[in-house]
């Protein structure tokens, strides 16, 4: 079989060039240590609440067996001037894992937030038709009524959680989950929640408790209508053309990337999009923090002129660059001190995003320091393009940044260097690049900005395409750079010359928000501010949850990002399955997008399904459409990288549910019944035991047509697949109905097996 070859050769080159990372710190990991304990043995002297009463207050919140065992204590610092106490006990049962996490204020001696994991027997899945979310709901109620008598009244059904739940794999729909929020006054605190998880059995298979008991309410008084919010709401949006790019969609679903044109809603004079509060008295905008966005100083703007008015081409190499060319890149690009020492070079021949093609990772280590600093560099091997700079100094400071830490240079300085940096790095992209307002980023808490971030959005035909950016972020202590990262796609971009107007893109939009009256408490980064007063403020909610669903600027439609049709609620159902005998299974599959309708809306649940297709359906169900991993596998000569199902068969020779002893897989000829049995067997993790002689026949007539009788006869046994009188049939083609059937029985069965 052909091997793709990669490096991961051990290198010992010295570097130098022309931009000088920031150094590293003279403090060692020893004296991080001793600053770290130092801090948190202070912070748990404090406490008002010791370990042994956080303890006895977690056991006797949770009324534990005896049986749960490891147990675990641990003090964390949190956001909002909180101070915790987590515990935790685990157990071992029928070769199942349960687990419990109770996390206790460590001023107040309240249960803030509990997980409780029951993993016995497997019920069900929850796509069972005798078994719907409402059932569901009724068995949550009585749970919460049972183990938290004294919440039940102030709490109301989250409506939308479910339908972000659903999103999830069809492999991970076990369970429905239930999400009830606080009431007071009648009105939502989302932040104040606990979660259900029944599956279909009826049974209660986990609980999440989140609950601050410190939190007071600002009282309804003088609060704008959710009518006056609205139209606050319709004064003060704008709409604005953006080109959509889903970076990551080829990687997902295998589809080309294609720019779309979007309208996306945006508050006039605030260019970063929506914001999610509206103070309910006063209708200002305000942000997470509860700061009044009129008032911020690092409101978002992006300029109006690019970084150039002119870029700089640069010729492409006819092949892929090799490790010393790349080398040479980074040693052009980066003064590197020469105490930093080329540790590792790898050549990775796919990278999932933007580009697809090959790059060269680079690894540097400073080995004088007693804790060793390290870099990391990405270069596109086909183009040469610096994709990513990680400087880990940001990382060696422990919890608490240190008190003399100071801050010396200013935002006007940072934003030159940064401009400066993508001149160099990037120059055939300037006249596209659009520099934005330098934001503040602190380190765990700190009052102190220890880096100053600038972000590049790249602009085509005056309009700001979502997704493809240059991002620097610069150390306020010493002005080096602390972190580069690249995101751009090559592509052609449609005109906005037949758009709708603006005005009618906002009157439908707004027709599909709505303002919410509800509670917020303020977050902080601040770790000694104790925020602890909830605020009345209105949200813009948008009846659509999906997050992958835009208004097409040209059509006026809403449009799933995946699929590139119009999105209806609740999914489009199919037109040509009413009847049919796999109805139930075909309509599970559709609905879960493991089968996708043609543009008639038809499913076509006779056709025949490709080898290639099937490995596809599965990866999809078991929800491994969404990642991928570039490490080095045998890959079948006659799948290319261009193959629509690429990713797909690739995964599953990760994962080792299929066999890579042939050279080809044939990924366009139909699969036949003995490919299905041999395929989901290995992905239940039995191909081995199946192939051993002797362990597992067959009565079947035709067994000797069979080249895999062992996995046949594990298939039938499962209830997988099922023979025809006598006969098997391994060399007929399967269908999408019949894989549909063969596919739920599998994912009924996969669960409940060791």
């Amino acid at each position: 079989m052909k091997k793709k070859w990669m490096s991961g050769v051990l290198c010992t080159a010295l570097l130098a060039g022309s931009f000088t990372p920031a150094l590293a710190e003279t403090s060692s990991n020893v004296n991080v240590e001793k600053m770290k304990t130092a801090a948190l043995q202070k912070a748990i002297k404090e406490a008002e609440v010791t370990r042994e009463e956080a303890l006895e207050k977690a056991k006797s919140f949770v009324n534990l067996s005896e049986d749960y065992q490891n147990e675990n204590v641990r003090f964390d610092n949190n956001r909002n001037g909180l101070t915790v106490w987590s515990v935790s006990w685990s157990k071992q049962e029928d070769g199942n894992h349960h687990h419990v996490d109770v996390r206790v204020d460590a001023e107040t001696g309240d249960v803030i937030a509990m997980d409780k994991h029951f993993h016995g027997a497997q019920p069900n899945r929850a796509f069972s038709p005798d078994f719907e979310y409402e059932k569901a709901v009724t068995i949550a109620k009585n749970y919460i009524m049972d183990e938290f008598p004294d919440k039940m009244g102030k709490l109301s059904l989250d409506e939308q959680a479910n339908e972000r739940y659903e999103e999830r794999p069809l492999s991970q729909q076990d369970a429905y989950r239930v999400n009830f929020n606080q009431k007071v006054n009648d009105i939502q605190f989302d932040q104040n929640n606990i979660q259900i998880e029944v599956g279909s059995d009826g049974e209660v298979k986990g609980f999440h408790y989140s609950w601050r008991s410190d939190v007071t309410f600002e009282e309804p008084e003088n609060v704008l209508s959710n009518e006056k919010a609205f139209e606050l709401l319709k004064e003060q949006m704008n709409v604005e053309l953006r080109y959509h790019v889903d970076p990551y969609l080829e990687e997902r679903t295998g589809k080309k990337v294609e720019p779309n044109l979007k309208y996306t809603p945006v508050l006039k004079d605030y260019e970063h999009g929506l914001p999610a509060y509206m103070d309910a008295q006063t209708g200002d905008w305000l942000n997470y923090e509860g700061k009044l966005l009129s008032e911020l100083e690092n409101t978002y703007e992006v300029a109006e002129e690019p970084v150039a008015e002119e870029a700089t081409s640069k010729e492409e190499p006819d092949e892929d660059l090799t490790q010393k060319e790349a080398i040479q890149i980074v040693e052009d690009t980066f003064d590197l001190p020469d105490k930093y020492t080329l540790e590792d070079a790898r050549y990775e021949d796919h990278n999932p995003m933007p580009s697809g093609n090959a790059t060269w990772r680079f690894h540097y280590r400073d080995q004088e320091q007693a804790a060793p600093m390290s870099l990391s560099i990405q270069v596109d091997a086909k183009t040469g393009q610096v994709l990513n700079f990680q400087d880990d100094m940001m990382y060696r400071y422990g919890e608490v940044l240190p008190e003399n830490y100071k801050v010396n240079i200013t935002k006007e300085e940072a934003k030159e260097k940064a401009v400066e940096l993508v001149k160099n790095i990037a120059p055939s992209k300037l006249d596209h690049l659009y520099a934005t307002t330098v934001q503040e980023s602190t380190y765990n808490g700190s009052d102190k900005p220890t880096s100053y971030d600038v972000t590049f959005v790249r602009k085509e035909n005056g309009i700001i395409v979502e997704g493809n950016e240059a991002r620097v972020s610069i150390s306020t202590k010493n002005g080096e750079l602390l972190r580069y990262n690249l995101r751009w796609n090559d592509l052609e971009f449609p005109s906005a010359e037949d758009v709708l107007s603006k005005d009618k893109a906002k009157e439908d939009i707004l027709s599909h928000y709505s303002m919410d009256l509800s509670y917020h408490l303020p977050r902080t980064n601040d770790e000694e501010e104790r925020v602890t007063e909830a605020m009345l403020v209105h949200q813009p909610i948008r009846d659509i949850s999906q997050y992958n669903v835009f208004y097409d600027a040209k059509t006026g439609k809403w449009v799933n990002a995946e699929t590139g049709k119009e999105y209806t609620k609740g999914g489009q159902k199919p037109q040509d399955i009413e009847g049919h005998k796999a109805e139930e299974a075909l309509s599970t599959m559709v609905e879960h997008g493991v089968f996708k309708l043609d543009d008639e809306g038809n499913v076509n649940p006779d056709e025949k399904v490709s080898r290639g297709d099937l490995v596809k359906y599965m990866m999809v169900a078991l929800g491994y459409d969404r990642y991928y991993s570039s490490q080095d596998i045998d890959m079948f000569e006659d799948v290319s990288k261009e193959n629509e199902n690429y990713r797909y068969i690739s995964t599953a020779l990760q994962r080792n549910m299929l066999d890579n002893d042939s050279d080809n897989f044939n990924p366009n000829e139909k699969a036949e019944r003995e490919f299905v049995a041999k395929l989901l067997v290995t992905a239940l993790g039995y191909d081995e035991l199946a192939s051993m002689d002797g362990v597992f026949s067959t009565d079947f007539n035709d067994s000797d047509e069979m080249e895999f009788q062992g996995h046949v006869a594990l298939a039938t046994r499962l209830g997988i697949l099922n023979g025809e009188e006598s006969s098997f049939n391994p060399n007929e083609t399967v269908t999408k109905a019949q894989f549909a059937n063969s596919l739920l029985a599998f994912l009924e069965v996969e669960p409940k097996l060791d």
